[in-house]
This record gives structure tokens, C-alpha cells and sequence, in this order.
């Protein structure tokens, strides 16, 4: 899933609204779809969320992506990730210069290079934000 096509130029930031370059609803797929403008949306209200891919077979990746709907501001504060091996939920794993994969904001694109690795899942959870967590494309290469 590439998801590295801009937001049509008719999406301006002044013009922004939770509709504004968005196709589609809210769920987890919309994230992993390849589509940046659409995107997963957790429950009105909430400030914290946990989006997980759960693929239907272990997928190898040495890289993770990460985006929020940049049209809508950066909203996430605090992060991390989480990836599924042998039926446990590993809560810190580690990027390939051994730092936990973590941060405060995703914004535009943050982007997680590790050791080629197998997962059952991949999860990003948002600890905090500015308003309602949104993210429009979370993937494994």
C-alpha cells in the first residue's frame, strides 16, 4: 500500500472539516487502505485510542508508517507501538537502532525502520491527543 498520493488541492487547511478529503467511514480499514484521504477516527469524545491491523496471516515488514489526517492538525501527543508475535502483545519493540518505537507527534509521516521481522498484528496506540485520534494510513513494508 503506497497511501503517497496528496489530498486534492480543493482540501485547504482553512477548508478543513472532518468531510474535507475524506471518503468513506471511519473505521480501522480506512487506515490501511492506501488512501490518505481517508482515514480511522477513534469514538467522539475520546482522547486516547488503540487502531490494530490484524492481517488474516503474519505479514514480514522492516518498516512502519504512520500518518495522520494532516488536514484535520496534528492531534496525537504521546504514541507508540505495539506488534503481535507468537500470540503475545509485545508492548516496546524496538526500532533498528534499538530505541523503543514511541514518539509525540505523527503528523504528516513518521516512519519506524526495524530488523526484518514477522507479525500476527501490528497496533498503534494513541496515549494522548489534541481531540478525537485519527490516522490515515498505518502500514508495514
Amino acid at each position: 500500500m503506497s497511501g503517497s498520493e496528496p489530498c486534492p488541492t480543493t482540501c485547504r487547511p482553512e477548508a478543513a472539516s472532518p468531510h474535507c478529503c475524506r471518503r468513506g467511514g471511519f473505521d480501522a480499514s480506512q487506515a490501511a487502505d492506501g488512501d490518505v484521504c481517508t482515514y480511522w477516527a477513534a469514538a467522539s469524545g475520546k482522547t486516547t485510542a488503540r487502531l490494530k491491523i490484524d492481517p488474516p496471516a503474519p505479514v514480514t515488514f522492516s518498516l512502519l508508517s504512520i500518518r495522520e489526517p494532516i488536514e484535520l492538525g496534528e492531534r496525537s501527543t504521546v504514541y507508540h507501538v505495539e506488534v503481535k508475535q507468537n500470540g503475545t502483545w509485545n508492548q516496546a519493540p524496538k526500532d533498528k537502532s534499538g530505541n523503543q518505537i514511541k514518539g509525540t507527534v505523527i503528523g504528516q509521516r513518521q516512519l519506524w525502520q526495524r530488523n526484518q521481522t514477522s507479525a500476527e498484528a501490528v497496533a498503534v496506540v494513541i496515549d494522548a491527543a489534541r481531540g478525537v485520534p485519527a490516522i490515515a494510513e498505518f502500514s508495514a513494508y
